[in-house]
């Protein structure tokens, strides 16, 4: 079964263009500096240094928004110890902005049963579950 799925890996691996795979390092590089501005900045500063450079060439924006976070996808995978929502959603945000889509970085939260929850996101849809924005940083 391990082996199955190295393969179907492999494959998928090799199907990818160049420039695809320019998209998942340009998202692996946004996650890992998320993560690591986090640890020394508030999200907001986080936020403004991931969209310092903010367009990418036209030659370059021709994915649809679903395959562009397809690619997002097998970045966020291949990161060490997975990220969690607060870097997954500042990097998604910088991700789509670059390339050209408007995308909304979203904090949440939650009070049931005595517990405080909080969650991030990039608002796609305009409702996430229970979770209420009260953040907004449009782009």
């Amino acid at each position: 079964m391990k082996l199955k799925a190295l393969f179907g890996k492999l494959k998928t691996a090799s199907s990818l263009s160049l420039n695809q795979w320019e998209t998942i390092g340009l998202a692996y590089c946004l996650l890992l500096k998320a993560r690591l501005l986090l640890l020394l900045s508030p999200p907001r500063a986080v936020e403004q240094a991931l969209n310092q450079r903010r367009e990418i060439s036209n030659r370059k924006r021709s994915y649809p928004k679903e395959e562009l976070l397809r690619l997002f996808y097998i970045a966020w995978r291949s990161q060490p110890g997975r990220p969690n929502c607060l870097p997954t959603a500042l990097a998604q945000q910088a991700l789509l902005s670059r390339y050209g889509f408007p995308a909304q970085f979203r904090i949440g939260v939650l009070k049931e049963n005595g517990k405080f929850q909080a969650h991030a996101w990039c608002e796609e849809n305009r409702t996430l579950g229970k979770f209420q924005a009260v953040e907004s940083l449009e782009r």
